[in-house]
C-alpha cells in the first residue's frame, strides 16, 4: 500500500480527528500513514471539504518518473505537469489580459446586458454597511444530468469598477468541449472562441480572488482536471464552501440544500432553475452568513 504524507495548517480540529482515525501525526499538523488508493481520495476529500480556508498538502507514492505525487489547497504554490512529472509552481501575480474577438450585433449584446448585467445586490434590497468590493468570487458550476462533463459555469465578482460576471455554457462532443455561450465581464464574446482560451479568460477573471461556492464536491474535482490539463490549479486559490459554514452558523435548518437555505436566508427573487440567478443568489446569501464573514473579514 502506498505510503502518505498530508499537512494541514489552520484547519478545524475535527478535520485533524477524522485524519488520525486513519494516519499518525508525527509533528503537529505532519499526518502519515500506509493504504491504499480509494482511502487516500477519500481522506483528501474530507480535506477538500473541511478546509475553511486553512492550508492543506499531499504527497503519495505514484508511478510515475519520480516515484511521486502531490497536491496542495489554499497554498501559494501549485501544481503543473510536464511530461508526466509534477512540478511545483510560484502563482505569477502579473494580470494577463486575452485579447478575445467579439462577434455579437449591438442588439444582441444589449439584450445580454439586460440579462447579465442586473444589480444582484438590489434584487434583495441593499445591505446594511456592506462593501463596495468584494475580496472574493463567486463561482457555481452546473453538470450535465447522468454525467461528469460540465454545462455551465458562472462567476460573479464585485469590484471598484461594478458587478461582473463570466459566463460560458458547452456541449461535449467527439471528446472535447465546444462553447455554445461565453460572457466575458458582462459583454458577449463571439463563441467560436476555443475551449482553452474561454478557460483561461476565467482564470484571469478569477486571479487574486478567493473563491466561494456552494457545497460543490464533485462538480470542483471536475474542474479541478480540466483546469490542469491547461496548465491551472484551482486549489492555488483559497476557497471557501458556503454550505459547510452554514451548517455552523445555523445547525437548526430542516435541510442544506441551497434552494432551502436561500429562503431561510430571506434571499429572494432567486430563479433556482437559471445558473446566473442562483451565482446571484449565493453572492447574497455570503452577506448573510456570519461565520463567512468573520473568515473573509468583510466590513
Amino acid at each position: 500500500m502506498p505510503f502518505t504524507v498530508i499537512t494541514v495548517k489552520n484547519v478545524p480540529k475535527s478535520l485533524r480527528g477524522d485524519l488520525t482515525k486513519w494516519m499518525q501525526e508525527i509533528a503537529t499538523g505532519v499526518y502519515v500513514g500506509n493504504f491504499n488508493t480509494k482511502v487516500r481520495e477519500q481522506l483528501w476529500n474530507r480535506v477538500l471539504d473541511s478546509i475553511d480556508g486553512g492550508e492543506a498538502t499531499i504527497s503519495y507514492s505514484y508511478r510515475n518518473e519520480i516515484g511521486y505525487s502531490f497536491n496542495t489547497v489554499n497554498a501559494q504554490r501549485k501544481v503543473v505537469e510536464l511530461d508526466g512529472i509534477p512540478l511545483v509552481l510560484l502563482a505569477n501575480s502579473g494580470d494577463s489580459k486575452l485579447d478575445l474577438k467579439h462577434g455579437y450585433s449591438d442588439a444582441a449584446k444589449r439584450r445580454k446586458s439586460k440579462k447579465f448585467s442586473g444589480n444582484a445586490g438590489n434584487k434583495g434590497g441593499e445591505i446594511a454597511g456592506e462593501s463596495k468590493k468584494d475580496n472574493y468570487i463567486i463561482l457555481h458550476i452546473l453538470l450535465e444530468p447522468d454525467s461528469q462533463k460540465i454545462s455551465e459555469i458562472s462567476c460573479f465578482k464585485k469590484t471598484e469598477l461594478g458587478e461582473e460576471r463570466f459566463y460560458v455554457r458547452l456541449s461535449y462532443a467527439y471528446d472535447e468541449y465546444v462553447i455554445d455561450e461565453i460572457i466575458c465581464r458582462n459583454d458577449s464574446v463571439d463563441k467560436t472562441v476555443e475551449f482553452s482560451v474561454a478557460i483561461k479568460e476565467m482564470i484571469e477573471f478569477m486571479r487574486g480572488f478567493s473563491i466561494v461556492s456552494y457545497g460543490l464536491n464533485e462538480e470542483f474535482e471536475i474542474l479541478h482536471k480540466e483546469l490542469k490539463r491547461y496548465g491551472y490549479d484551482i486549489y492555488q486559490s483559497k476557497l471557501y464552501d458556503l454550505k459547510n459554514l452554514v451548517k455552523k452558523d445555523n445547525i437548526f435548518i430542516k435541510s442544506y440544500d441551497l434552494e432551502v437555505v436561500l429562503k431561510e436566508y430571506d434571499v429572494d427573487n432567486v430563479d433556482v432553475e437559471d445558473l446566473v440567478s442562483l451565482t446571484d443568489g449565493i453572492h447574497m446569501l455570503s452577506k448573510k452568513v456570519n461565520k463567512f464573514l468573520r473568515l473573509v473579514n468583510v466590513k
